[in-house]
C-alpha cells in the first residue's frame, strides 16, 4: 500500500504593528510521522512569546516520544501537557502571569492525517481547487454563530471577534478539539496551518485564490503573508503549508467546518464514488433559503415601486385631463349677482389644487411664490372676486404643502341718493347709461325709454317737477358703485 508522502514550508512575520513576534511554529520528523504545529501567544511581548514557545516544544517532544498506537489520543495528551507547563511557568515567574497561547497540531501518519487545536488558530484543506476550513474556532463569536444569533460574515467583523473561550495557560484544565476520525487525503491536497494574523485579515476565498495561483509552497506562503500585511498587518502572521505528493486515496475524506456562505456560493465537486462515512458532517443547508428570501424581498420592492409609479402617472393624467376640461369650459357671468358662485375644483400647474367655496379661496401650494400666484390669478374671471393683494405680502416665499387663504371681496355698499337742497331726490342713471349733467335753473326729465317705478312719483304716476338747483351744485358721480 502506498504511504502518504508530503512536502512542506513554513513562514512567520512580525506584521506591521506589533513590536515583537509572539507566534511560534514547529516541524519535526517523528517516529510516528511528520508533525506540525502553529501557536499564537498572548499576554504581552514576553509572556505571549514564552507561552507559544513552551507549547511548541512540549507538543513536539511528547508526540515524538509517544508509541504511536493512537495518534488522536497522543495529540490530546500533548496539548494538555503543554497547558500545564505554561501554568507552572507562570506560577514560578510572576512577571509572566496571564500569558497564554492558541495551538494547532497536525500529525501525518503513513495512512492518515490527524489534527487537534485550541483557540482560534486554524487548519485549512485545499482539495479539488476548493479551500475548506477543517477546524472550528474556540471563540465567543463562534458560539454566536452556532446559536444562530449571527452569521459567519458578521462574525468576521464582530467587535468581540478576538475573545477566546479556550486557550492554553488560562485555566487548570483544558479540553482540546481532536478529530477522532482520521482524514484521508488525496494526492495534490494542500493543508494550511495558520494564526489569526492571516485568516483574520484575509478571506477564505482570497487565500484559496493565492494557493491556486502559486504552486510553489514558498511563493504561496510569501504571498499569503504579503496579503495579510497589505490588509493592515495588525497582528503577527504565521503559516505552514503541507502538500500531499503521494497518497493511497483518490478522494479526500474529511470533516468540513466551512462557513455556510462559502458552501452555498461554491460549486463543490463530488468527493468520489465512495459513500461518505457516517461521521462526516452533512452538507450545511440554508443558503438556498436565504437566496429565496432575498429574491422575494427584491420582487416585493420592485412591485411597490411599479405601483407607486403607476399611481403617480395616473394622478398626473387625471390632473392633465382636468386642466384640459377646465380650459374648454366657458365661464359665463350669471344675471343674479347676489348669489355666491363656487368655481369648480381646478388643478393648476406648478402651484397645486385651487378651491373656492363661499367667501374663502385657498391654494394648496406645491413650489411657487405668492407673487406669481396672485399675479396669474387676478386676471382670471373666477378669481377676480377674491382679494389676493391684501392677504399675502408680495414676494412672500411659501413651502410645498402650505395652504393659503384669501377672503372674498366684500360687496360695495349701495350708493346714497343725491339730495337737492329742497330735499327732493334726484333720479339715478340706469345701468349702461350716462348721467345727464344738471344745469342750474333747468328741469331734469326722465328719458322716455326708462319706465318710472310707482315709488318714484305721485300716486297718479306723474313725476314731480324738480326743485331749482343750487347756485354752485356738486356734480353727481358717474359711477353708481362708488359712494359719495
Amino acid at each position: 500500500m502506498t504511504k502518504i508522502q508530503i512536502e512542506q514550508f513554513g513562514l512567520t512575520d512580525i506584521g506591521n504593528v506589533r513590536k515583537a513576534n509572539e507566534d511560534n511554529f514547529g516541524f519535526m520528523e517523528t517516529p510516528n510521522g511528520p508533525l506540525f504545529t502553529v501557536c499564537d501567544g498572548m499576554g504581552g511581548h514576553v509572556g505571549g512569546a514564552t507561552a507559544s514557545q513552551i507549547a511548541v516544544e512540549n507538543i513536539l517532544r511528547i508526540i515524538a516520544n509517544a508509541p504511536g498506537d493512537s495518534p488522536s489520543v497522543e495529540i490530546n495528551n500533548a496539548i494538555v501537557s503543554a497547558n500545564k507547563e505554561i501554568l507552572d511557568t507562570a506560577t514560578a515567574n510572576p512577571e509572566l502571569k496571564g500569558m497564554g497561547t492558541t495551538c494547532t497540531v497536525m500529525l501525518v501518519t503513513p495512512a492518515s492525517i490527524h489534527i487537534g487545536h485550541v483557540g482560534d488558530s486554524r487548519i485549512y484543506l485545499l482539495t479539488k481547487n476548493i479551500l475548506h476550513r477543517i477546524t472550528k474556532d474556540h471563540s465567543f463569536v463562534q458560539t454566536l454563530v452556532d446559536a444562530g444569533a449571527i452569521n459567519d460574515s458578521e462574525a468576521e467583523s464582530h467587535p468581540r471577534k478576538n475573545e477566546l473561550t479556550k486557550a492554553l495557560g488560562v485555566r487548570q484544565s483544558v479540553e482540546p478539539t481532536v478529530n477522532h476520525h482520521p482524514i484521508q487525503p488525496a494526492t495534490g491536497d494542500v493543508f494550511m496551518l495558520c494564526s489569526d494574523g492571516l485568516c483574520g485579515l484575509v478571506s477564505d476565498r482570497m487565500m484559496e485564490d493565492i494557493l491556486l495561483r502559486n504552486h510553489d509552497l514558498q511563493s504561496a506562503a510569501t504571498s499569503l503573508i504579503n496579503a495579510a500585511k497589505s490588509a493592515g498587518g495588525y497582528d503577527n502572521i504565521t503559516v505552514q503549508l503541507v502538500r500531499v505528493v503521494s497518497s493511497p486515496y483518490s478522494t479526500s475524506i474529511f470533516e468540513d467546518f466551512s462557513p455556510r456562505e462559502n458552501l452555498a456560493n461554491t460549486l463543490t465537486p463530488q468527493m468520489g464514488n465512495e459513500p461518505a462515512p457516517a461521521w462526516q458532517s452533512p452538507p450545511k443547508s440554508g443558503g438556498n433559503m436565504k437566496l429565496m428570501v432575498l429574491v422575494g424581498v427584491v420582487a416585493l420592492l420592485l412591485g411597490l415601486g411599479l405601483m407607486y409609479i403607476f399611481t403617480r402617472e395616473s394622478n398626473s393624467l387625471n390632473d392633465d385631463n382636468a386642466d384640459s376640461l377646465n380650459t374648454r369650459t366657458n365661464h359665463t357671468d350669471s344675471d343674479d349677482k347676489s348669489k355666491d358662485k363656487t368655481p369648480p375644483i381646478q388643478t393648476m400647474p406648478n402651484d397645486g389644487i385651487e378651491k373656492s367655496s363661499g367667501r374663502l379661496f385657498h391654494i394648496v401650494v406645491k413650489e411657487e411664490t405668492i407673487s406669481k400666484i396672485t399675479t396669474e390669478r387676478k386676471s382670471h374671471p373666477p378669481y377676480a372676486e377674491y382679494d389676493f393683494s391684501k392677504t399675502i405680502p408680495d414676494k412672500t416665499v411659501i413651502k410645498p404643502g402650505d395652504t393659503l387663504f384669501w377672503e372674498k371681496r366684500k360687496p360695495a355698499p349701495p350708493a346714497k341718493p343725491n339730495t337737492s337742497p329742497s330735499g327732493n331726490k334726484q333720479p339715478s342713471a340706469t345701468n349702461g347709461e350716462k348721467k345727464q349733467p344738471t344745469v342750474p335753473g333747468a328741469t331734469t326729465t326722465t328719458p322716455a325709454t326708462t319706465p318710472v317705478s310707482p315709488t318714484q312719483g305721485s300716486p297718479g304716476g306723474n313725476a314731480p317737477a324738480p326743485a331749482p338747483a343750487p347756485t354752485n351744485p356738486s356734480p353727481t358721480p358717474s359711477d353708481p358703485a362708488q359712494p359719495k
